[in-house]
């Protein structure tokens, strides 16, 4: 049998600051690089999903036709260029070569810009192109959001046991088993799956620990009892679809048999939810414990600065922890890694021996963070290319760019070019850092590090320093989740915030046609995910409101003016965007106000606008503001207002 193999994997947090490029997928970063056909091969030994299953079916008398295999660190979401080359190459060889089976090597939580499910996408044209008899198994990501569109188009699918996911490989080897085993079969597999009613925070999800620790126990007793499969994918708690969320899943050819383990399964993990919370360390606090440890321990205390973890979104770029380290006056720790491309070159053009006055990382996503300005020693310089040695990751070759180790006082900084979480003790060796002769170790991972430190850890805390993956599910904006999912184990249930045309229908208002630009002007710019939206002046059944504050119109009357303008900034920004709900956020109001010298209630008129948005947008209407009294303005009118929004 010859059986199609390809694999896309990419785990999208949504809220995270920056999207995963074609290019992001061609260097692999977290990830090996991008290969296709039979450089796919490559990949044997290294512990990933494909590796496990090409090694398995080629063990037992079977080929493959391998297509393309591609995955890049998680960020936000997936851009359409990307997504849209690299399915269309995976559909185009379905549709134009020779096989028997299709095995697919996916993560299951891919979010792109333009569709929410990217797997159940791939899966349905895949399925369009192979036909409703060709047998398709996938492999999945222990974070999976798995949904039932990719349920219902895949004939079974695995997912990993393991995090920090040292079975990856593994998992690729019970794919095939599952796919050679409904070869042989007939009739196709029951399919049994119950969705966890609560999200649960990555920290909270280490096999290394409980419950998740027993939880996949009780899954591998499971399924000795007659069940061809059997999974729990707890889910990515940071992509803002419907169906994001923890699901247990199982087939078989039994289905009682099946649904007896997957409610038993279900049981174990919702009674009680309380056992998946997490609790969390505040940096100074983590970083003071840490000392008090140290001083006393053999071996390093080991901080995860989870909510910069470049595996969840982060880009491996604020200072919280360092400045925390900094701080505390913390002698022999080191903290990485720190992805700043310029400080990585500085380093490397001032050489060895040289102190750098620079301005360390810093993200400007991120209100809390900015860069550290200081005067760094550079200890070591590296090209940054190692193979790594721990578990998960075992022989693979990386390339991080240029890399450095700078110092500033006791903390020894190791930098980076390109992101990547700090999961294998081979990342501090490549620019000379031993992690086990440091007193304190601060790692940009949430849990994966585990795999390769816990052997050498006095003790591990997981700290909470700004960043841009909130890790508390519930602190997290969510718009879309589906209604009633509980935003944490025992916390509060997602209720949707009702959309902005209703909203706005409830309050009565018809939005007017969007003026025209009464000069050389646009009426908005965008740049990046701001809108700057034009001043728009007072006006009354398309004619300008006249008059001046505390001469001809009184506070009222500036009031129902502002707030007039208020409606017609909303019209030309219905024109700009298509869907006042893409609006996230708004974010500054400025208002200039036709007074007299004596007039000192600008802001009171200026309130008739703000509260129109607070009514309509909620607190995502607060916002930054200002209010001037001026002599005069354009035509006469009475008020001016611009407005600055953010959108998703």
């Amino acid at each position: 049998m010859n059986i199609l193999v390809a694999g896309f994997q990419h785990e999208t947090n949504t809220f995270a600051p920056t999207m995963a490029t074609y290019e992001s997928f061609v260097r692999g970063e977290d990830f090996p690089a991008m290969v296709r056909g039979e450089a796919i091969y490559d990949l044997l030994g290294v512990n990933v999903p494909v590796s496990g299953f090409i090694h398995h079916v080629r063990g037992h008398g079977h080929t493959v036709t391998p297509v393309i295999w591609a995955a890049a660190g998680a960020s936000a979401h997936v851009t359409t260029d990307a997504y849209e080359r690299i399915a269309g190459e995976i559909v185009e060889a379905v549709m134009t070569a020779s096989y028997d089976a299709i095995y697919l090597d996916l993560h299951g939580a891919m979010v792109a810009q333009h569709l929410d499910d990217g797997e159940g996408e791939l899966l349905a044209r895949i399925r369009a192109a192979a036909g409703p008899d060709m047998k398709i198994v996938v492999s999945l990501d222990l974070h999976a959001n798995v949904t039932e569109r990719m349920l219902a188009l895949a004939d079974g699918g695995v997912a990993y046991r393991t995090y920090p996911h040292v079975d990856m490989a593994a998992t690729g080897k019970r794919a095939a088993e599952m796919l050679l085993e409904l070869c042989r079969r007939e009739t196709r597999a029951h399919l049994v799956a119950r969705r966890v009613p609560f999200l649960i925070p990555v920290n909270s999800m280490s096999t290394m620990m409980q419950p998740a620790q027993g939880v996949y126990g009780l899954l591998e007793a499971l399924e000795q009892q007659g069940v061809l499969s059997l999974s729990f994918t707890p889910g990515f708690p940071a992509a803002d679809f419907a169906e994001c969320g923890p699901v247990v899943w199982g087939y078989g050819f039994d289905k009682a048999g099946v649904e007896r383990a997957v409610e038993a399964l279900f049981a174990r993990i919702c009674e009680p939810e309380s056992q998946w919370a997490v609790q969390f360390e505040e940096p100074d606090a983590a970083v003071q414990r840490a000392v008090r440890i140290a001083q006393k321990a053999a071996r390093p205390v080991i901080l995860a600065d989870t909510q910069d973890n470049p595996g969840v979104g982060g880009d491996g770029n604020t200072m919280g922890m360092l400045r925390a380290l900094l701080k505390a006056g913390v002698q022999d720790a080191a903290i990485g890694i720190i992805c700043d491309p310029a400080a990585a070159a500085a380093a490397h053009q001032a050489g060895v021996g040289a102190r750098i006055d620079i301005a360390l990382g810093g993200c400007p996503q991120v209100s809390e963070d900015a860069p550290l300005r200081a005067t760094f020693e550079v200890e070591a310089l590296s090209d940054g290319k190692f193979v790594y040695g721990g578990p998960m990751m075992h022989g693979k070759a990386a390339n991080m760019g240029p890399m450095a180790r700078l110092r500033l006082d006791g903390v020894r900084v190791a930098v980076s070019s390109t992101k990547a979480q700090l999961l294998d003790r081979n990342m501090y060796r490549a620019v000379g850092i031993e992690p086990a002769g440091m007193k304190i170790l601060v790692n940009k991972s949430s849990v994966h590090f585990r795999a390769d430190f816990a052997a050498i850890a006095e003790d591990i805390f997981v700290v909470r320093a700004p960043g841009p993956f909130i890790a508390d599910p519930a602190e997290l904006p969510w718009q879309h989740l589906k209604p009633g999912m509980r935003l944490k184990p025992d916390g509060p249930a997602f209720a949707p915030v009702p959309r902005i045309y209703d909203k706005l229908a409830q309050l009565g208002i018809e939005l007017p046609t969007a003026s025209a630009p009464a000069a050389a002007y646009v009426p908005s710019v965008r740049s990046g995910k701001l809108i700057h939206v034009s001043g728009h002046l007072s006006r009354v059944g398309g004619q300008v409101r006249t008059g001046r504050l505390g001469d001809d119109l009184r506070t009222a009357d500036g009031v129902a003016a502002a707030r007039q303008v208020a409606i017609d900034l909303l019209a030309t920004l219905h024109a700009a965007t298509g869907d006042l709900d893409s609006i996230v956020r708004v974010v500054k109001l400025t208002s200039l106000v036709h007074s007299t010298a004596d007039f000192t209630e600008q802001h009171l008129v200026t309130n008739g606008a703000s509260n129109l948005l607070a009514e309509v947008f909620g607190t995502r209407g607060q916002h930054a503001r200002s209010a001037f009294g001026v002599p005069q303005l354009p035509l006469g009118a009475c008020l001016e207002i611009e407005l600055i929004v953010e959108v998703a």
